[in-house]
């Protein structure tokens, strides 16, 4: 009350944004004085947490931002828009959205994985047990919800289509961004 009241909301915000980036920066240091390449990271997303990935990222060794916004929903004009505003606020920061196997089938992931590579900095893959210590498209216990995967698949139809979309990448890549899919709103 006192801050708005005295029309200090926002001076006292950015004081508060400089103590707590500062605060986080001394954790980096100290950490990557010992292992000057140790990455730190975080999940969910980015929106709330841009004052913490300023301290914990640096231009040579950035935070890495996994983001669990693409988890049912997939790469869209939101994870772009979170890309575009870490990049225009200097956040150092890379982008990762999440594929959450649960909700997303094989050919979800591809796509997805596809887009957040192109038009992020990356994806990473919510798998739990499913793919590893399940991995038959008849074993009930792969379809547990939050620790399994869509009902009815194997783990190698998420495994092979996985090499299909690092295949289509390289493709991309090495051509022209007018050749890339575009991304959903």
């Amino acid at each position: 009350m006192w801050l708005k009241a005295n029309d200090a909301v926002e001076h006292y915000g950015l004081y508060q944004d400089k103590r707590i980036t500062a605060l986080y920066d001394t954790i980096r240091q100290r950490c990557q004085t010992i292992n000057p390449a140790f990455i730190f990271a975080h999940a969910p997303g980015t929106r709330h947490l841009a004052i913490m990935m300023r301290g914990l990222g640096t231009s040579s060794v950035p935070c890495l931002a996994f983001s669990e916004y693409e988890y049912s929903r997939g790469f869209g004009a939101r994870s772009y828009g979170e890309v575009e505003r870490i990049r225009k606020q200097g956040i150092p920061a890379l982008y990762l959205c999440g594929q959450f196997l649960v909700s997303q089938t094989p050919e979800l992931v591809r796509e997805n994985a596809l887009l957040g590579s192109l038009y992020g900095d990356g994806w990473w893959l919510y798998y739990a047990e499913a793919v590893l210590t399940h991995p038959d498209a008849d074993d009930p216990e792969a379809f547990i919800n939050s620790y399994g995967r869509v009902k009815g698949t194997s783990a190698r139809d998420y495994l092979d289509t996985i090499t299909t979309m690092h295949q289509r990448l390289d493709e991309l890549l090495a051509g022209p961004k007018d050749n890339w899919p575009l991304h959903r709103n």
